[in-house]
């Protein structure tokens, strides 16, 4: 019987967020602005998005090898000490035992959540976690993924509680037109959720090991995951993998690996712009964690691969409470981060830029996508707000700032809803007729 291949097919027409290369330049303009006019996205073009996402990668993984250099030597003293909080906690309120519960299948998805939401929610508990997370705590890209900006002291724990105690986890890029493997390799091996060995393979070096071919098959590793459905894909790339992992940290040789494959306009799309975690998430789950709901007959080249335990346990609840159920699992509280920049990014601040008001909370919960429309569904209350573009998007989204939720601050949902809805009053000139669409 012959084996059903994924057709053929480019990942712009599966991940939400690729939309938004469309919302951001036909969308959100004064009249007469010269960005009005939609572009059109073409391979060409996007070989200036592919250059700042590798662009912002690095920076980004530096910047994460760097503080976990200095969380390892005892530099950082208070984000040390405010981990040591966070594992005591766990440990006593039993959030930890719920996990493994969860994650070994001892109790369902939907009593193991509630059970954790109950000991996450708890008032003695609520008063520890807001002594956690205060106001001068170190925030990154976490040690894992580095695309969601979270408190650094909050990373370990999500790691382990994701991932295990010690795991491997490999990034590799997808050409997004073609799904050929990219020249962009990073493998991270973490022990108690901190990273300890790092393995960046980039351009010329990686074409040799773009060159290799699978030991069963005889294909090359850059055409592994064409026109095969990503699941099966990914199994053989994590088999070379393994090898190179071995070959460069061969006292890790018996950690599990995971890979995480993204396609490449994922980076600058994605991450690059002052949208919250929420948002992330929920592009995410429409395409990647839930694609099969929501129309979408194969899985995105984006996320683990396997998923972790505790995810897979968590995507079995309604999709209504997918979301918050999710964070606060993984966090203990509802916060809003947005997001920030390492690097400049000229291309994607001139073209896209950035919004001068983004969704709330409420409306990114309840976005959707599915198979064949052209934008992100939000709720009505959303009004598509104006942007700003070059050295205006790069600044004015950060603090000292009069627009809401400035990049890289931590507040509450409820924070985050009041700001929003102060600035959609008291500037109607920063938004535009769109409603109920986003990016």
């Amino acid at each position: 019987m012959e084996k059903k291949r994924r057709p053929f097919q480019d990942e712009t027409l599966l991940f939400p967020t690729y939309r938004h290369l469309y919302a951001a330049t036909s969308l959100g303009h004064a009249s007469g602005d010269r960005h009005e006019e939609p572009v059109k996205l073409t391979q060409t073009f996007t070989e200036g998005y592919v250059g700042e996402s590798y662009q912002e990668w690095h920076a980004r993984l530096s910047e994460n090898s760097m503080m976990a250099d200095l969380f390892m030597t005892g530099k950082l003293v208070k984000e040390i000490e405010g981990l040591k909080k966070m594992d005591g906690w766990m440990d006593a309120s039993g959030m930890g035992s719920t996990v493994e519960e969860l994650e070994g299948g001892e109790i369902d998805a939907m009593e193991g959540v509630e059970t954790a939401m109950g000991l996450a929610g708890d008032e003695s508990s609520l008063e520890i976690i807001d002594s956690i997370l205060t106001e001068d705590m170190i925030t990154s890209y976490g040690f894992h993924p580095p695309i969601i900006n979270l408190p650094l002291r909050l990373s370990p724990a999500i790691i382990v509680m994701l991932l295990g105690t010690s795991v491997d986890n490999f990034y590799h890029d997808n050409d997004t037109f073609t799904l050929e493997q990219n020249p962009f390799l990073e493998d991270w091996h973490y022990e108690e959720g901190i990273q300890t060995a790092r393995i960046t393979v980039f351009y010329e070096n990686a074409e040799n090991i773009l060159e290799r071919r699978h030991m069963r098959t005889g294909e090359k590793f850059r055409y592994l995951c064409v026109q095969r459905a990503m699941e099966e894909g990914e199994l053989m790339i994590t088999d070379i993998l393994k090898d190179i992992r071995n070959e460069r940290f061969p006292e890790y040789s018996d950690a599990d690996m995971g890979a995480f494959p993204f396609s490449s306009l994922v980076s600058p799309e994605c991450q690059n712009v002052s949208r919250s975690m929420i948002d992330m998430l929920v592009s995410m789950i429409i395409g990647t964690v839930c694609p099969t709901q929501f129309g979408w007959e194969f899985r995105p080249h984006n996320a683990w691969v396997p998923f972790p335990g505790l995810i897979q346990m968590v995507v079995e609840l309604p999709l209504d409470l997918l979301l918050p159920r999710m964070i606060g699992l993984l966090t203990g509280v509802k916060f809003w981060i947005g997001k920030y920049n390492l690097t400049h990014l000229e291309v994607s601040h001139e073209i896209i830029g950035q919004e001068m008001i983004t969704p709330n909370p409420d409306e990114s919960g309840s976005a959707y996508m599915r198979f064949g429309m052209d934008r992100v569904r939000y709720l009505g209350s959303f009004t598509q707000s104006k942007r700003v573009y070059g050295q205006d998007a790069q600044t004015l989204v950060r603090e000292p700032t009069d627009l809401p939720t400035p990049e890289r601050v931590v507040m509450s949902f409820g924070k985050a809803n009041e700001e929003i809805k102060k600035a959609r009053q008291e500037h109607p000139e920063w938004l535009t007729d769109v409603k109920g669409f986003g990016n």
